[in-house]
């Protein structure tokens, strides 16, 4: 909902943020990301 107060949230790994549902239904407050990290 965008009229509520954000929610923090903390990745399990350090990275970049790649890709986030926007404009995909998401039941129950779930929130969906993916984290991209660079193995050297």
């Amino acid at each position: 909902h965008i009229d509520m107060a954000p929610w923090p949230a903390v990745a399990g790994v350090d990275g970049v943020v790649l890709a986030q549902a926007w404009a995909a239904p998401v039941p129950r407050g779930q929130h969906i990301v993916v984290v991209g990290r660079e193995i050297a």
